[in-house]
């Protein structure tokens, strides 16, 4: 009798090691897409901006999901959701997002209120007017296949010369070497390099930037019970010590 009973508990034991259970075997997984593979979104595997918020975000669901990142060139994704895939896009704006985004996705609240700076030396401050004419004659520090917006005839009448690099970074390096005028970026992604470049004091912002936006999270249409958990964690970010440590990790700020 007890030779069957080892055999009933050995034969147990290896059902669970071939099947082990699992507290999250029910659970579904909703993508949360990024196109941004860059700092501070994404700073290496596994780590940045979109891994820390979305471990937040899981740490307060409640339901039987979570949401898993996924970083996706940018025609791939808008693939994905003309498609009809269901998830999450994290720090976008509708003005990105294609025709009649603002009505064709769900939109939490803002995360973040970002601007790309017009950025220049300490020894050659450039102020931006917000008009073209008062970059005149300046060597602009571009991204290669980077469009923007009221420069865009300025650079091709070459009133201003624009000299492409690959990365922000180079950019930047461009500008405290002077070997360009001018550059702008995000100032979400500014603030990263500057705190990781060590850069305080060494740039000059314009004040008028070369445009202000808001970041959002953008959530297809049949996530609506996850959309109304997004629309109350987003409104309770500003109160979030955990949100204001992650932000503060990157150089960035609760105002940002």
């Amino acid at each position: 009798m007890w030779n069957v009973i080892k055999l009933f508990i050995n034969k147990c034991l290896i059902l669970l090691f071939v099947f082990p259970v699992s507290s999250h075997a029910a659970e579904r997984i909703i993508n949360a897409w990024t196109y941004y593979d860059m700092p501070p979104f994404v700073t290496g595997e596994g780590q940045g901006l979109v891994y820390d918020f979305v471990e937040l975000l899981n740490g307060h669901v409640e339901g039987d999901y979570q949401f898993q990142v996924m970083i996706y060139p940018r025609k791939r994704l808008d693939s994905q959701l003309e498609e009809g895939e269901q998830g999450i896009v994290l720090f976008v704006n509708w003005a990105w997002m294609g025709e009649n985004a603002k009505t064709k996705y769900l939109w939490g609240p803002v995360i973040l209120t970002d601007r790309n700076e017009i950025i220049s030396g300490t020894d050659r401050r450039v102020e931006f007017d917000g008009s073209a004419g008062s970059l005149k004659g300046l060597l602009f520090g571009g991204l290669l296949g980077r469009r923007y917006p009221g420069l865009m005839v300025a650079m091709e009448r070459k009133e201003i010369i624009r000299v492409n690099a690959r990365t922000e970074v180079q950019n930047l390096k461009k500008i405290l070497h002077q070997r360009i005028d001018v550059t702008t970026m995000p100032q979400s992604q500014l603030g990263y390099h500057i705190k990781n470049m060590q850069l305080d004091g060494q740039l000059h912002l314009s004040e008028t930037p070369l445009f202000s936006y808001s970041r959002h999270l953008l959530v297809t249409k049949k996530l609506q019970s996850e959309y109304v958990f997004i629309t109350a964690f987003t409104k309770g970010l500003s109160g979030n010590n955990a949100w204001r440590i992650i932000l503060q990790k990157y150089g960035l700020s609760q105002s940002q």
